[in-house]
């Protein structure tokens, strides 16, 4: 189970940052007078040119601790 865990996460993993991109450039787009938006995969690619592949990954670790702390608990209430 502990590993379908970190694979799913692995994967989610590269969304979310993605995810919380996207959010944050929209929200400054709207606070200036810029008209330029970026999609997907344009932020894809400046996200791997600018910081590289680890870029992907910077909150792995903080999300499979809260993962296994969470399902610890639910394993805890359930038993």
């Amino acid at each position: 189970m502990f590993d379908k865990f970190i694979f799913i996460y692995h994967c989610i993993c590269i969304v979310e940052v993605l995810k919380v991109r996207l959010q944050l450039a929209n929200a400054a787009m709207t606070t200036s007078k810029s008209t330029m938006k970026a999609g997907l995969i344009e932020t894809t690619r400046k996200i791997y040119r600018k910081e590289g592949i680890r870029a992907f990954y910077s909150g792995l670790m903080p999300g499979i601790v809260r993962g296994l702390f969470y399902g610890g608990v639910r394993l805890g209430i359930s038993i």
